[in-house]
């Protein structure tokens, strides 16, 4: 008697994963990134377990659909029939389109400027990613080349892989800066160590790796040394909302030593102290708080590799590409293109253009466009643009500053 061995998956369910595979997959990394970029910043002003577990869950899965989409493209270039079909009934992506979406998940993999780690341990891994960068660019360009020299959208794909490159970059070098060496190396420039410094604490961390007996004690600044003078930044009044970040990045600048174990003399200990007691209450803690949004942001974001000039211009560049990009296609004839490719490709198009547009306003009310403009609160106001402007600037920024627990230690650790 012969034995029929039944199917695990019904014909249908696979006519059906055949079908939308890849289009359900490059849509979910479009969603994904578009997700992220909007709740990625609640992270500073929430305690939610709820929103965390959701962002948790995006960010884990952002990646595993831009590579496993990657891949679907990788096997439907190499399968000889995939321009042709499996059967009658399921429709094939075209090549040229199969080439001019790969580009967008390289994109994606770049990730958005909200979020580049979801935990310290994340920054770890650039060397994974930048791995992951040379692996996913040779991809893209295999299935590129699979599709000359008679394809139709050469010039938007390589448009869109030069923007998908160049966010890739940025991701990869915001990681390689947030983790223990990038960070130690670049804080350390920045803090402005000098040589008795760094050797005091060279000496003071072999002494505790040999586990010999080693503190670091502060000694008083004695009656007869010259106290610190008390200027304008010591005087008590109420600072305004420009010399809040003004503040904020200065004392910002000035600690960040702290990561790397820099030591401090007791002079700018005496600066600090002098600040803080001659503020109110609320004017303190909005200065940490601005403070710890500049910590996160150089952590947990790309706004310390996309700020300044190079971030206006990649944005710029971006932005041009794109527009490009949807001018170029919708000019092209589109021929044996299946209308559902040809939506999910203005969706890619598109939405690729709303994150850009929605990254570099993010940018542009941000802390670090403020200090670009006027960074000292000393400086004199001359530029008569960049008076018009900041106004402008410090009323649509965001507060997602971290939540400081606001009881007022400052007069009884004084």
């Amino acid at each position: 008697m012969r034995r029929t061995m039944l199917e695990p998956i019904p014909p249908k369910w696979k006519q059906l994963w055949d079908t939308c595979d890849l289009r359900s997959f490059i849509i979910l990394s479009l969603l994904l990134q578009t997700f992220m970029i909007f709740v990625a910043p609640l992270r500073k002003r929430t305690k939610s377990n709820w929103v965390m577990m959701l962002l948790w869950t995006a960010y884990l899965l952002a990646d595993w659909a831009a590579n496993f989409a990657v891949g679907l493209i990788l096997n439907s270039q190499g399968d000889p029939s995939s321009n042709s079909g499996k059967n009658d009934k399921t429709p094939v992506v075209h090549k040229d389109l199969l080439a001019f979406w790969a580009p967008f998940l390289l994109v994606h993999l770049g990730g958005p400027d909200t979020i580049t780690a979801f935990a310290l341990e994340d920054n770890e891994l650039w060397l994974r990613h930048l791995f992951g960068l040379v692996f996913q660019c040779v991809a893209v360009v295999y299935v590129f080349i699979l599709s000359l020299p008679h394809n139709r959208l050469w010039i938007p794909t390589m448009l869109m892989f030069l923007t998908g490159m160049i966010k890739y970059i940025e991701r990869t070098r915001s990681l390689y800066l947030a983790s223990a060496d990038g960070f130690k190396k670049s804080m350390l420039k920045k803090a402005n160590v000098d040589m008795s410094s760094a050797i005091l604490m060279y000496i003071y961390d072999s002494m505790r790796e040999a586990n010999l007996p080693a503190q670091i004690e502060m000694i008083p600044v004695q009656d007869g040394v010259k106290k610190v003078n008390t200027t304008k930044k010591a005087i008590k009044r109420t600072l305004t909302q420009l010399e809040l970040v003004q503040y904020g990045h200065l004392f910002y600048e000035k600690f960040i030593g702290l990561f790397v174990n820099r030591i401090y003399n007791q002079k700018e200990w005496n600066q600090s102290r002098a600040f803080f007691l001659n503020r109110n209450s609320e004017d303190a803690f909005k200065v940490i708080e601005v403070e710890l949004n500049l910590i996160y942001e150089v952590l947990f974001t790309k706004f310390p590799v996309v700020n300044g000039k190079y971030g206006v211009i990649s944005r710029f560049f971006s932005l041009v590409t794109i527009c490009l990009a949807i001018i170029i296609f919708k000019m092209k004839s589109k021929t044996n293109f299946s209308e559902v490719d040809v939506t999910i490709t203005y969706a890619l198009l598109f939405g690729a253009l709303g994150l850009d547009l929605t990254a570099l306003f993010m940018l542009l009310i941000s802390d670090w466009t403020i200090i670009a403009l006027r960074k000292s609160p000393d400086e004199e106001r001359v530029n008569s643009l960049k008076n018009r402007i900041i106004p402008l600037f410090l009323k649509l920024r965001i507060e997602g500053t971290l939540e400081v627990i606001r009881y007022n230690m400052l007069a009884s650790i004084y």
